[in-house]
């Protein structure tokens, strides 16, 4: 019904112009699929929903999943309207609150893993990325509390778990997006990324290198088993809602180096008792920097700076006391050095 229309149309009638099926061809009509449409495939108790995110290439997602699924084994394409398309990704949401997700195999054709993809799979204990992928949200495991091992497949142009950290690292940026109760963060990482351990409840302590010098937004949030936190002397930042809810933190130190402390960093640490800080110039802080913290929390800074800190929101808001000299940070630099005599010789380290 359109030959004359396309005969009438340039650059069109500059070619042969023939209907489908004529000529004795049998139908050649094409089967039209569109950006936005699924399929719901059955798999041994469980079933995938796959939904095309590209026509050319022919690409799709794992956009949900219907019934219990225990172990899942994501396969690298899925025939939709009759047209083969790759899996390209795991979508916003695919697999959330999954309680009973133990096990999931990612295909080598996956390139993007997206918001919330994993969220609170809490049975899920094991995650390997492929090489394949060049994308991950933040958030995409955040609350999968029971998640000890995190490993990034060699080959990843983009993300690593170096030195067998447990954790989903930037490799560019050296940013740890995403981490777990066993995770270890490596002196070579800069950044704990916003989300990094967000709802990690299993996570009871955690040391921060002196190669981090920024801990983002809600990195920590509702980690509520988290008991014990060491700060390195390299961070400046501690960024909104950091430490958010951490209900089992009763002391905190803050190092000299921080500058800036953002909104709600502490807030709602119901049993946060004392806060050590060892910066002589108060930081930038937010005026909601500890909402909700006990009213009887006890803040030491340096005595030279108590002054300072009594004049300072929030700050002023607790009783601030001076430290102990022998609570002062004793700071060691890259460089220094000691002489530590033995029979007969002495042995210089640096």
């Amino acid at each position: 019904q359109s030959v004359d229309a396309y005969k009438a149309a340039s650059p069109w009638n500059e070619y042969t112009i023939m209907a489908m099926g004529s000529e004795g061809e049998g139908n050649e009509d094409d089967i039209v699929v569109n950006v936005g449409d699924s399929i719901v495939v059955d798999y041994e108790g469980y079933s995938l929903k796959f939904t095309v995110t590209s026509i050319e290439p022919a690409e799709c997602e794992v956009s949900g999943y219907e019934g219990e699924p225990v172990d899942v084994a994501i396969p690298s394409t899925a025939t939709i309207s009759g047209m083969e398309f790759s899996v390209t990704s795991i979508g916003e949401n695919a697999f959330a609150s999954c309680y009973n997700l133990r096990n999931i195999e990612i295909p080598n054709c996956v390139t993007s893993i997206g918001s919330y993809a994993l969220w609170n799979c809490s049975n899920l204990t094991r995650i390997e990325i492929p090489s394949s992928v060049t994308y991950i949200e933040n958030n995409a495991l955040n609350h999968c509390n029971n998640l000890i091992n995190i490993i990034v497949m060699s080959g990843n142009a983009n993300y690593d778990s170096r030195e067998n950290c447990n954790a989903i690292i930037e490799t560019a940026t050296n940013t740890l997006i995403s981490g777990c109760r066993n995770t270890i963060i490596p002196n070579t990482v800069v950044s704990i990324g916003h989300d990094a351990f967000y709802s990690c409840s299993n996570l009871t302590s955690i040391e921060i290198p002196n190669s981090v010098t920024s801990i983002g937004d809600y990195a920590f949030t509702n980690c509520d088993n988290l008991t014990s936190i060491e700060i390195s002397n390299s961070v400046t930042s501690i960024g909104e809602r950091a430490f958010d809810s951490c209900d089992n933190l009763t002391s905190i130190e803050i190092p000299n180096s921080v500058t800036s402390i953002y909104y709600e960093a502490f807030a709602n640490c119901s049993n946060l008792t004392s806060i050590y800080c060892y910066a002589e110039n108060v930081p930038g802080t937010v005026s909601s920097a500890f909402n909700n913290c006990p009213s009887d929390m006890i803040i030491y800074v340096p005595a030279q700076s108590v002054d300072a800190y009594k004049a300072a929101s929030p700050w002023n808001e607790y009783t601030i006391e001076a430290m102990e000299e022998d609570e002062e940070e004793i700071v060691v630099n890259v460089g220094d050095n000691t002489i530590i005599d033995y029979e007969g010789y002495s042995l210089k380290f640096t």
